[in-house]
């Protein structure tokens, strides 16, 4: 089959499917306008300037388990990469023995073999050069190589998922401290409207009833507070979790009140090509299918002759006396080929196993550029839906809180029912709660939308890459 490059131009709202592949990539995003293609996406958690969450990223990128943990997988593919070209070199190799052997009187001897005990003692230089002719070697390099650099991508994937973590965990945080602000202040206007009645009972203009509800109101407002405050000791222990540090570390830092982070308004999110170029998991598929390309290829050279030169120097003696004598030099060198006539199909079954594993790895990146496609349409909508639903409980509390002034003020002048009170107090609640809830999960849509579009895993400008195409040639 051909090969598919990633670097692809497209027409205006028209979708061209990847050469060898099922899969179509749109010119441009549907959620997105055609004009705002500038999509930086380096260290995007710095447009929330957070101080406090660039310091937990920065100590989760140089201590969280996960992240060493693939880092070490990536040192280990690098070093497998060059222990697969070592095969390239002539390989050298020594040996050496010393022994006493007695031949049998009744077995097979040729003519003048003693059979009387003697010593052997034997040193040994041994050489061989595989001719790497019909590519095995090359294939197997290359095929380690890619998967050296898919392991790379994978590394990239754990960053990226870090960051997403650790930020969401934050705004989780953030948002819990906002919703237990509102029910303190609830309390606090609760705590007044109960004291209002109690004063009215006693000057007898509200029946003790009054009194019974606005208290328990209150009471239930003061029932939600363990929850939350619960939930808020849980956010701070996960993020001491995904530091690397013990789960207590940051509770001095993080147990004061900060606001929701919020980013920018908007987000451009590119190009779909230049998001395939950008997702760690795309650029890992594509990796992963020219490794099981390569395979292929390595498979289809093991049913191919194998030329190699090797050759042998010894010195055999059977005293010890005279091993280093030049009597006691014996070598052999010469030219050696190996076919293979009959290996009960295996070798060209092991052909159609790296095959259908190429194919495997060819399905895995249409899907991952179908996924990923979707991801991000999917992110934009949940945004732009989430900033206009915001909006609207922003007008619904300001409304609310109008509502309960002018319901308090009548029933202050006994001119209004306490019922409305209560309704104006709970609508006035609910629509904070709504608010601070709203509010942090913006924030969180747009970090799924951050993750989506694949930023942050990009150490340096110069890191960024374009994988290189692979081909089914041969198949």
């Amino acid at each position: 089959m051909k090969s598919r490059p990633l670097l692809l131009t497209f027409s205006l709202l028209a979708f061209v499917p990847l050469p060898g592949s099922a899969a179509e990539v749109p010119s441009s995003f549907a959620r997105q306008s055609p004009s705002a293609t500038d999509a930086s996406l380096n260290q995007w958690w710095l447009n929330f300037n957070d101080p406090q969450l660039n310091t937990l990223i920065n100590d989760a990128l140089a201590g969280n388990p996960s992240l060493i943990s693939a880092t070490a997988r990536v040192r280990e593919a690098r070093a497998r990469r060059l222990a697969a070209a070592g095969d390239f070199w002539p390989q050298l190799s020594t040996h050496g023995s010393a022994g006493r052997s007695l031949i049998s009187e009744n077995g097979p001897q040729s003519f003048g073999n003693s059979t009387s005990p003697h010593n052997l003692f034997d040193l040994a230089l041994d050489a061989s050069w595989e001719i790497d002719v019909f590519g095995q070697t090359r294939q197997t390099v290359a095929a380690a190589a890619a998967q050296a650099q898919a392991t790379e991508e994978a590394r990239h994937n754990v960053m990226i998922s870090l960051l997403a973590e650790i930020t969401s965990n934050y705004v989780d945080l953030r948002g819990l401290q906002a919703q237990l602000s509102v029910l303190q202040d609830n309390l606090t206007s609760q705590l007044q409207t109960v004291e209002l009645t109690q004063s009215r009972l006693k000057a007898g203009l509200s029946p003790e009833l009054v009194v019974a509800q606005a208290e328990a109101q209150r009471a239930g407002t003061k029932a939600a507070l363990p929850l939350v405050e619960s939930a808020i000791a849980s956010a701070i222990h996960r993020l001491g979790s995904l530091t690397g540090k013990p789960a207590g570390t940051y509770i001095k830092a993080l147990e004061s009140f900060r606001p929701i982070p919020t980013g920018p308004a908007s987000v451009p999110a590119g190009l779909p090509s230049e998001l395939l170029q950008r997702r760690p998991d795309v650029r890992q598929a594509e990796r992963t299918f020219a490794a099981a390309t390569s395979q292929v290829g390595a498979a289809r050279a093991a049913r191919l002759p194998k030329f190699s030169i090797g050759g042998n120097v010894a010195l055999q003696s059977t005293e010890t006396h005279n091993l280093l004598e030049r009597e006691s030099e014996a070598w052999t060198v010469g030219p050696k080929i190996s076919i293979p006539l009959f290996t009960g199909g295996k070798l060209k079954q092991n052909q159609v196993a790296a095959e259908a594993v190429r194919d495997q790895a060819q399905a895995a990146w249409d899907a991952s550029i179908l996924g990923a496609i979707e991801d991000v349409e999917t992110s934009l909508v949940t945004y732009r839906q989430s900033q206009v639903r915001l909006t609207a409980l922003r007008e619904a509390e300001k409304a609310s809180s109008r509502s309960y002034e002018l319901a308090n003020e009548l029933y202050k002048n006994g001119l209004g029912d306490f019922l409305n009170v209560l309704e104006a107090q709970r609508t006035k609640l609910l629509a904070q709660e709504q608010v601070a809830l709203s509010q942090r999960q913006h924030s969180l849509n747009l970090i799924r939308l951050y993750k989506a579009l694949g930023g942050g895993w990009e150490e340096t400008p110069a890191a960024t890459t374009t994988p290189r195409p692979a081909s089914k040639s041969g198949k």
